[in-house]
């Protein structure tokens, strides 16, 4: 459903704002006085004092309070009902509107519209701040109760425009009237905790219930979830901790949602029964508006009359759910780490126990085949040419007469057909290659010769000492692997528990929670992919899947 609010600057009066303090009645106005400062929303509310009630109920005068929703009001409206009434003194029919604007603080005009701030109460808590609670007039008994959760962004004034809207409907604002009340500010909220405001039914109301509007922040940027397990969890954690406040709400009349109708992210955070309670609404600037303003308002309220209220248990539930796969998939993550930790450190064990085998030497080592160049002398008168760097032999025939042993090489003959040099003067035979003149004619040749060769009894003794250290060294990491993989078991076996119960708690949620488990993000998945691989690797047999 769609409501469009909206109104129209009218011709009444300006109201006289010189007196700024509110009087209470039993008509539900304030008896108390509270003070106006500067700052319309924050010092037109007046602390409640806890120490007052505290004393008051030492001395059995403190009533316990509880309406159908089980609120304890008399913690915010201790004030006493006196028999004065409040703008009877001229005896004629004055609405709540003009009685309440009398007593209110101006704080501004728009629109050529007066704009004053509604006197409220708010609770000093003593518990952990997980939400702000206002009040508004006396406690009413005999009055039914209605409750309402506001949605909206935070970078919005769409929840603040929605709520005044309503509230100058309740107080019987009419078109042409020419002031209009506020109890939010319109402008950006900045606030990480849930809004309260208790509106105690009055005479004179539009309305013949009393109201609690119940503010939910939304953090536009928290559907960035890099790095998170679920989307929206900052909201989560504020709405979860309201729920369980012995100051929260425990049932609900209606959700509105002042957002888009396609931002639905909220929503996993709820239980299916509250599905028929929500309505997506899109208030109008209350200070304008046309001639439908009135009925629009009249027939939201006529619709949330006829609401069922839905308690809030499964809400707290889903929320339960919610955390319990939080604990599980954290742990889980760790179990998973620590997989990876003792599979790296078996790999590593057993690259080491392969490094100590390749160490050892066969007997077969003991002895071994080398290649030694010797002299071979040549019968007398015979020479050949020998390098005196490379220890070769480089020609060793030739049709022409030998030089003598030592005699340069001069150039009477043609080097380059007797000693196969290059054109640049080095030998073309020898290994390395070198310079023409390292060589000789001499009477012996160089030869390869292969020995056989043993190791020396101190050698291999050391060997054998090296092969106790390898040995030694094998073992040890042989015991560490085996008592790695009983740990990584062991570890599997925890982490098997962990998979299960995640899966558990998404089956729950799925039955419990609006749009199932589409709250989850990416890495939540990513985590019970590789919790699965590692189970698989290890033997375990998995019962269940999961599609991202």
């Amino acid at each position: 459903m769609k409501v469009n609010w909206a109104t129209s600057p009218g011709n009444a009066p300006k109201q006289d704002t010189s007196n700024s303090e509110v009087s209470s009645s039993t008509n539900g106005l304030e008896v108390r006085k509270p003070q106006m400062l500067s700052n319309y929303l924050t010092n037109s509310v007046v602390q409640s004092d806890n120490n007052l009630i505290t004393s008051n109920r030492s001395s059995g005068s403190y009533v316990k309070n509880i309406d159908r929703n089980s609120r304890l009001w008399s913690l915010l409206s201790r004030h006493p009902q006196t028999s004065e009434g409040i703008g009877d003194e001229l005896g004629t029919k004055i609405r709540f509107a003009e009685r309440l604007v009398k007593r209110c603080k101006h704080i501004g005009n728009q629109n050529r519209m007066d704009v004053y701030a509604v006197p409220l109460i708010k609770s000093n808590r003593t518990t952990p701040i997980t939400f702000e609670q206002f009040c508004f007039g006396n406690p009413d008994e005999e009055a039914d109760h209605r409750t309402i959760l506001v949605l909206g962004a935070n970078n919005s004034s769409s929840q603040a425009k929605f709520i005044n809207g309503i509230i100058n409907f309740i107080f019987n604002i009419e078109q042409e009237d020419t002031f209009r009340f506020q109890v939010m500010e319109e402008t950006v909220r900045n606030k990480n905790c849930v809004s309260v405001f208790d509106i105690h039914h009055a005479k004179g109301f539009r309305i013949p219930y009393s109201l609690t509007i119940a503010v939910i922040p939304y953090f536009v940027n928290s559907k960035d979830s890099t790095g998170q397990l679920f989307k929206d969890q900052k909201v989560a954690e504020i709405f979860q901790e309201f729920l369980e406040d012995i100051d929260g709400i425990k049932e609900l009349d209606m959700i509105c949602n002042v957002m888009t109708d396609t931002n639905q992210s909220f929503l996993p955070l709820l239980g299916k029964d509250t599905a028929e309670s929500i309505n997506y609404l899109q208030p109008f600037n209350y200070l304008e508006g046309d001639t439908s303003w009135k009925e629009l308002n009249q027939g939201f309220f006529d619709m949330l009359s006829k609401n069922t209220t839905k308690s809030m248990s499964l809400t707290k539930q889903v929320l339960k759910e919610r955390k319990e796969i939080e604990d599980a998939v954290i742990e889980l993550e760790s179990l998973i780490k620590i997989g990876h930790e003792k599979t790296e450190a078996i790999e590593k064990a057993k690259q080491t126990v392969v490094f100590c085998e390749t160490q050892f030497n066969d007997e077969a080592l003991d002895n071994f085949v080398v290649e030694l160049t010797q002299k071979l002398e040549l019968p007398s008168g015979e020479y050949v040419t020998n390098c005196n760097h490379c220890y070769a032999t480089c020609y060793s025939s030739s049709p022409f007469v030998f030089m003598e042993e030592n005699e340069e090489l001069n150039g009477c003959f043609n080097l380059s057909d007797h000693y196969r040099a290059t054109i640049h003067g080095f030998c073309s035979v020898c290994p390395e290659k070198c310079s023409m003149s390292v060589h000789s004619n001499q009477p012996y040749r160089w030869v390869s010769v292969k020995k056989e060769t043993m190791i020396l009894p101190d050698r291999t003794t050391q060997r054998n000492r090296a092969d106790m250290k390898w040995r030694d060294i094998k073992s040890k990491e042989q015991d560490a692997i085996n008592s790695l993989q009983n740990d990584l078991m062991e570890n599997g076996t925890v982490m098997l528990e962990q998979f299960k119960r995640t899966w558990i708690c998404i089956q729950r949620l799925n039955e419990m929670a609006l749009n199932g488990n589409s709250f989850l993000t990416q890495r939540v998945f990513d985590f019970l992919f590789d919790a699965e691989q590692q189970l698989k690797q290890l033997g375990f047999e998995l019962q269940y899947k999961f599609a991202t």
